[in-house]
């Protein structure tokens, strides 16, 4: 999980970035129309500093594209080199307590036990019938798990999972906390040459 700060420092590698991710979302997602107000990720100014065309998305007013690439440029960029995608709009939660393992494998796929300090698994949010509600990011964090889904579906995974806590813990016995971070910025790295792009950044 990377800061704001990070991408304002390193424009050149944040320009080509977020229209894949955008258009992706714009298209899969469903954008809402309503006139309820936006919201703005911490990256918000420097999208609109550097042209980004700016989009009403899952709540959030999200950068579509730049003036600077077309959607396929940005595209093969991506998959030739490497992007940084503002992803600040993402469900970000932090799992902790005595039982939250246990209850977390009692919603998603994979062995969520066996991940090592700071590893991290692609899974699914499934019903209880065994559907899929939604796709989603664990990382082991500490004495907890850092968990990431999808903006489009934010309501419904947070109402999914309270209600599913409500009858986890509804005996007494079992101590889970879910905390959403909702201050928090979220960027992501992708391409074949992130590594050599992350590893000549610096963080002070």
């Amino acid at each position: 999980m990377l800061l704001a700060s990070t991408a304002l420092r390193h424009a050149q590698l944040a320009r080509p970035l977020a229209a894949a991710a955008a258009s992706a979302a714009v298209r899969s997602a469903g954008t809402d129309a309503s006139s309820a107000p936006t919201k703005r990720t911490s990256l918000y100014d420097f999208h609109v500093a550097h042209g980004g065309k700016m989009v009403p998305f899952a709540g959030w007013d999200m950068p579509l594209s730049y003036p600077n690439k077309s959607h396929i440029q940005s595209h093969m960029h991506t998959r030739t080199h490497a992007s940084l995608f503002d992803v600040s709009h993402m469900l970000q939660t932090r799992w902790t307590g005595r039982d939250h393992v246990e209850f977390i494998e009692s919603l998603v796929v994979g062995d969520i036990a066996g991940l090592g300090p700071n590893a991290a698994t692609l899974s699914l949010f499934t019903t209880e019938s065994g559907g899929i509600l939604d796709d989603t990011v664990i990382q082991r964090d500490g004495d907890g798990l850092y968990v990431v889904s999808n903006a489009g579906c934010a309501d419904k995974d947070l109402a999914h999972t309270h209600a599913q806590l409500a009858k986890f813990t509804a005996d007494g016995s079992k101590d889970v906390k879910i905390e959403v971070l909702k201050d928090y910025s979220l960027l992501a790295l992708q391409g074949i040459l992130f590594f050599s792009s992350f590893a000549n950044l610096s963080f002070n």
